[in-house]
């Protein structure tokens, strides 16, 4: 397999270089000639550290594309090695489907959908070209956690509270986009060593509500979410449910008192 070495001399510490080197915004904006920007999944602003992942999508050779890395050495201020990731590494892809963003274009084929022809790019071309888009479903995922409880159960809230941060540790290092709901705080979505802190942050600061004095069970915003595109697959978290109270939201996955106490019996 064939090398290519490039030595640069800058007067400039070493620290200062290698810290340039992995600052995202400065490497957007050295590849700006060709519309490259930072997208998700991965770290989007800040310094990459190890284990980091990066994805690029830019305009090369004509079409829309994406690369995707993963930081797998960083020894500063002496190196650091980023790898292209594939799947199988761990790593949910773009991949075609329903949505609006776009994802490639190509060129058109028999049986195509007129409406999806990119008449920009078939007008500088001259060459008849479709837009595809990127499914919106990714690998996105949203935990929501309940915290009405009674104090009888304080016990199996704080084992819920554990459980959620042992998933969303587990998640975080399989490089999925996460989103964290406690109540009526919400993390948003994205990923990195940044976002997990932030969501261990939202729980490390959360406190077990008491049915007597939190008002309706109704209230309860965790039990009422509606529709949202940027969920994804929901797992609901619910320690302890009011047998009055409406139907929780709609998730793919509840885990109530008996799945909870099953997962976190050695603790």
């Amino acid at each position: 397999m064939g090398h290519i070495i490039i030595e640069t001399r800058i007067r400039a510490p070493v620290e200062l270089c290698f810290d340039l080197a992995r600052d995202v915004s400065v490497h957007a904006k050295s590849a700006a000639f060709s519309s490259e920007r930072v997208v998700g999944p991965g770290r989007t602003q800040g310094l990459l550290e190890l284990g980091d992942i990066i994805s690029f999508e830019g305009r090369h050779f004509g079409f829309t594309q994406r690369f995707v890395a993963r930081i797998t050495a960083l020894d500063r201020p002496d190196r650091f090695v980023d790898e292209m990731v594939t799947e199988g590494q761990g790593l949910s892809l773009p991949r075609r489907g329903h949505g609006t963003q776009l994802y490639n274009l190509r060129l058109y084929q028999p049986g195509d959908d007129s409406r999806a022809i990119h008449w920009m790019t078939t007008a500088r071309t001259s060459t008849l070209t479709v837009r595809e888009t990127e499914a919106e479903d990714q690998r996105r995922i949203t935990i929501a956690l309940s915290t009405l409880a009674p104090v009888e159960r304080n016990t199996l809230f704080e084992h819920s509270v554990t459980l959620v941060a042992s998933l969303l540790w587990h998640l975080s290092q399989r490089s999925y986009p996460l989103r964290l709901i406690v109540h009526e705080a919400d993390s948003g979505l994205g990923c990195g060593a940044d976002h997990l802190l932030a969501m261990l942050r939202l729980l490390a600061l959360c406190e077990r509500r008491a049915p007597d004095t939190a008002g309706p069970t109704v209230s309860n915003p965790v039990l009422t979410l509606g529709h949202d595109a940027e969920r994804g697959y929901t797992v609901l978290v619910l320690p302890w449910s009011d047998p009055e109270a409406p139907a929780p939201m709609s998730a793919d996955r509840v885990l109530s008192a008996a799945h909870i106490e099953g997962l976190t019996h050695g603790f």
